[in-house]
């Protein structure tokens, strides 16, 4: 250790056990001093995030175990974050094992981890810390993850533990010097590399309006933050994936570490803006010129214009043009793209130490035979089907609680299991469905719960145990929402059935309750929708509001037709002529002004579609997303393929846009969507009146949320209000925007933005004197 080394030999360290939350809340200064004077600096080693950590991610049956070194001075020296941690096997309880904090839970949350020295005291705090360990007997197995190869404690503590160490390759990271300059860097590039941040981005900005930004303030900060989750999950799932924002408490975690980051300068989440929307985002976090690329999504739509690899190239620019960044670090883990930007790369290792006694020989025996096991699994068992196998094991860490809930009380109870539906599923799903919707489910599963653009349908099942049946589910469909604003993901909750045998049991209840604990944790936010009113009360029972009306409004548009909004009923031809002057009279006094507006039929939808949501969409409270691409899926794509969408212009500019339906005399507006503005929303009223007018219909409805704006002009226009059902919304007490979403007069909520593809169920029954059955 040289001269210096020497001395503090001489130096007598004094070690302690930090055990209470108490203890970790009183290291925070200490802490960080310590690390700013070592060799371990590294943002994963700072004292908020660790504290963050546990607070948010620690694991059950465990407790803290971070060992201290002071000098005489009572000066801390050195410190080693460790926890430690009962591990069980079959539900058993067999070792005792020491960790370091922010690892051994289901994802990876730290890196580059180590025991922290002062600098020239490595060796004394790695032999303070062993003797530490040998006189505790609480552990049986000690397991260092992530240590950095050139790690300057390694070797230290490897001298100091001695006995049966084991040091073992753990992970690789790939990291960019930005000290270079841009062009020096794009050379080191292989031709797909350049051809990334070359003519890929000129493409995209060329035939785009795009803009890179980063978050300054916590309300960018957060509103970033609802990108990136959304933009991840969209990403995943449209592979197929949960997505790392469905494990528990993550979102949680990272949006608080972010936002303590951003106060000490070092969060950085970048976003790329595409026509003002944002479609890609990372988040990074820096420390000692290191930007570590922590968490990272880009919207799918653009996956062919390769944003992501795009965004790559904008961050990279980005670090090496700001001198306070030495490093841009991918980080461990999957991603084969990340050896394709630098073949710069460090590795880490995993250091281990079993003790001896009782428990520890059971552990590596234990050990020995899994080691035995999978060797023959994989002589044994081709590919494919481990994989599969290796992703059914793994689901269950995308859980805050059991899937799986043992409904208690009465016995009737016992014999049924909730667990939500996986691909295996689709069959059930599909049958129990086809006791309540007439067509082919095949053809709905297919479009509503695989196809929709905004995810792919969350559902949840009840399960007789006797026959392994599925007898109950209920699903969730996620839709994009705007909120003051904002977007966030909802879900519009629908398709709930239990078969009439084992009703009155609480299953609905019980498969709302689970569905309401566990969408959060799949990227959804908040669940809304006007339920049946025999579901409603289950809905109320498991969590949710109801916060408004949802009312279905008819108008008379022939004398036929008013005869029959008067007295329910089809009129002889005297009692039709006797309503023709009222009919004249109504349409009369309630004809508004449409010149220079006009409906056209669309065929396509594109860009102007989006630019018109986007500029109307602010100015109502809550709207679901009705961008061109969830437009063409919804009446394009749709199995039945009955509502007719036209586009609203005034002077040939798009303003507004209805979807027509029809069935035989009857007409249905299906969805209406434009600025809040009477006199808009009035012109086009009188456009759908006299649109279902001229096709020969004689009766023309339309259902919305009885506060909306919409609904304040329906009564202007003749519409007869009949019946209604409850709108409620499922949120979670926290929620920043909890108020906005329970406020009657927020929600613009039509018929299309049900899980139905058509407002009248079935027209088979329609002979000229019944009215279709609608939902």
């Amino acid at each position: 250790m040289g001269e210096n080394g020497g001395v503090r030999a001489c130096i007598a360290i004094r070690t302690s056990v930090a055990t209470s939350d108490g203890a970790l809340e009183h290291l925070g200064h200490e802490w960080d001093e310590l690390l700013e004077d070592s060799d371990q600096r590294v943002f994963f080693l700072r004292w908020s995030w660790n504290r963050l950590w546990w607070r948010i991610l620690r694991p059950p049956d465990s407790e803290l175990f971070i060992i201290t070194c002071r000098d005489e001075q009572d000066r801390l020296v050195g410190l080693a974050p460790l926890y430690l941690r009962q591990r069980h096997t079959a539900g058993i309880p067999h070792v005792r094992e020491l960790l370091f904090l922010g690892t051994g839970i289901y994802a990876q949350t730290s890196e580059y981890l180590d025991v922290i020295a002062r600098r020239g005291f490595e060796q004394m705090v790695a032999d303070s810390v062993a003797e530490c360990l040998d006189e505790n007997s609480n552990w049986d197995r000690l397991c260092l993850t992530d240590i950095p190869q050139s790690s300057t404690m390694l070797s230290c503590l490897e001298r100091a533990l001695a006995g049966d160490t084991q040091i073992d390759h753990c992970s690789r990271s790939y990291f960019v010097d930005t000290t270079v300059d841009w062009q020096t860097f794009k050379r080191t590039l292989a031709n797909s590399g350049r051809n990334n941040v070359g003519s890929r981005t000129c493409k995209l900005f060329s035939t785009h309006n795009c803009n890179l930004k980063s978050a300054q303030t916590t309300e960018e900060l957060d509103d970033a933050m609802d990108a990136l989750v959304r933009l991840h999950q969209a990403r995943w799932q449209s592979k197929g994936e949960p997505g790392a924002f469905a494990l528990p408490h993550i979102e949680e975690f990272l949006r608080k570490a972010a936002r303590e980051g951003l106060y000490d300068g070092r969060t950085r989440l970048l976003m790329l803006e595409i026509d003002g929307k944002i479609c890609a985002a990372r988040l990074d976090f820096l420390d000692n010129h290191i930007a570590h690329a922590f968490q990272g999504g880009f919207d799918p739509a653009f996956t062919k214009d390769g944003v992501g690899a795009v965004m790559n190239g904008l961050c990279i620019r980005t670090y090496i043009e700001d001198d306070s960044v030495h490093k841009y670090d991918f980080m461990g883990g999957n991603g084969d793209y990340k050896g394709q930007w630098t073949k710069n790369h460090a590795d880490s290792v995993r250091l281990t130490l079993v003790r001896s006694g009782t428990r520890a020989t059971a552990y590596k025996s234990l050990e020995r035979a899994k080691a035995v096991g999978k060797s023959l699994l994989r002589a044994t068992v081709p590919e494919p089907i481990r994989v599969a196998g290796h992703r059914l094991i793994t689901q269950r860490h995308y859980k805050r609680r059991p899937e799986k809930l043992q409904l208690v009380g009465d016995k009737r109870h016992g014999n049924f299991e909730i667990r939500r539906a996986g691909l295996a599923d689709r069959d059930q799903i599909i049958k129990l469905m086809g006791k309540i919707y007439p067509g082919d489910m095949h053809e709905r599963y297919a479009w509503l719960y695989e196809r929709n653009p905004h995810g792919k349908a969350l559902t949840w099942l009840a399960i007789e145990r006797e026959t392994g049946e599925a007898v109950g589910c209920t699903s969730i469909f996620p839709r994009r929402v705007m909120v003051e604003g904002r977007e966030r993901v909802g879900g519009i909750g629908g398709d709930c059935f239990i078969e009439p045998r084992v009703r009155r049991q609480g299953l609905a209840t019980a498969l709302h309750t689970i569905s309401f604990a566990q969408m959060r944790e799949r990227g959804v936010d908040f669940m809304y929708g006007p339920p049946t009113p025999n579901n409603l009360g289950a809905l109320v029972k498991a969590g949710s509001r109801m916060v408004t009306n949802y009312k279905r409004w008819v108008r008379p548009l022939t004398s036929r037709g008013a005869y029959r909004a008067a007295f329910s009923r089809v009129p002889t031809r005297s009692q039709a002529q006797l309503a023709h002057i009222p009919i004249m009279v109504l349409d009369r006094l309630t004809k508004s002004d449409a010149r220079g507006f006009a409906l056209e039929e669309v065929y396509r939808f594109g860009d102007e579609f989006n630019a018109m949501f986007e500029d109307a969409a602010p100015r109502h409270g809550v709207a679901c997303v009705r961008d061109s691409e969830y437009l063409a899926w919804r009446y394009l794509t749709a199995p039945a393929r009955e509502q007719t969408p036209l586009a609203v212009r005034r002077e040939s500019k798009l303003v507004g846009f209805i979807a027509v339906e029809r069935a035989g005399e009857f007409a249905a507006i299906a969805d209406l969507f434009s600025a809040p503005d009477p006199k808009l929303i009035d012109a086009i009223l009188q456009l759908a009146i006299d649109y279902a007018t001229s096709t020969g219909c004689s009766v023309l409805e339309i259902s919305t949320t009885q506060d909306g704006a919409t609904a304040r002009r329906l009564r202007r226009h003749g519409f007869i209000g009949r019946e209604e059902r409850g709108f409620q919304v499922a949120v979670h007490e926290g929620d920043p925007q909890r108020a906005a979403l329970i406020e009657p007069d927020s929600w613009h909520f039509t018929e299309a933005d049900q899980d139905m593809d058509r407002v009248f169920i079935t027209t088979a029954a329609y002979n000229g004197t019944e009215r279709p059955i609608t939902n």
